[in-house]
C-alpha cells in the first residue's frame, strides 16, 4: 500500500461523490421518463 496525500485523499472522496451523484441523477431521469 502506497501513501496518499490527505488533500489528495480528500479531492478523490469528493471526485467520487460527484460521479455517483451524477450517476443517480441520470439513472433516475431515466426511471421517469
Amino acid at each position: 500500500m502506497f501513501v496518499i496525500e490527505p488533500w489528495l485523499s480528500n479531492v478523490l472522496h469528493l471526485v467520487l461523490t460527484v460521479v455517483f451523484l451524477l450517476y443517480l441523477y441520470r439513472l433516475s431521469e431515466k426511471l421517469n421518463d
